[in-house]
């Protein structure tokens, strides 16, 4: 039997997580890291804010987890600071905000995703204003306007098979 993961609790951020780790592409898996871990502290100060005595719990894995953090580099993550962060970030959260971001993070990695891909398939490198762009539009625009984004850098047609492929 395969040993479970403390965030595997959670499908998506789980299907999430592994897309990025997909991803050859260093700079955009250290991309994915900074929307992950702006998006999970986002989430803690609304758990904390609707927490009406101010005490949130991480819960037992989620302490173990702390103990055994960066002990040992030998998770995929482990080698670029950004990502090690992003996930550490993910263990301030109770279950309930890894289910909220496993929802919100979904559509946003497979839009990365798309970038990604579409970057490999041309042989061209991530260009630092496209990614730079797609961030503003993921987190202070939205969802659709980042997706109409990636649209506008790929086309409609390659984006509606690529986006199916994500899910």
């Amino acid at each position: 039997m395969k040993r479970r993961r403390w965030y595997d609790q959670e499908s998506t951020l789980t299907r999430s997580l592994e897309q990025v780790k997909r991803m050859p592409q260093p700079e955009i898996q250290s991309f994915c890291g900074k929307i992950l871990r702006h998006l999970s502290e986002q989430m803690r100060r609304q758990i904390q804010a609707s927490n009406q005595n101010g005490v949130t719990s991480i819960g037992l894995q989620g302490l173990e987890g702390l103990y055994h953090f960066k002990k040992q580099e030998r998770r995929w993550y482990d080698p670029m600071a950004e990502l090690q962060q992003a996930v550490g970030s993910l263990y301030r959260l109770p279950s309930e905000g890894l289910v909220a971001l496993g929802f919100s993070l979904g559509d946003t990695i497979g839009l990365v995703s798309i970038y990604a891909q579409v970057c490999q398939e041309l042989k061209e490198d991530p260009k630092p204003r496209e990614m730079v762009l797609l961030m503003q539009k993921i987190l202070m625009e939205g969802q659709d306007e980042a997706a109409a984004f990636v649209k506008s850098l790929v086309g409609n047609d390659l984006f509606a098979v690529l986006y199916q492929s994500t899910r």
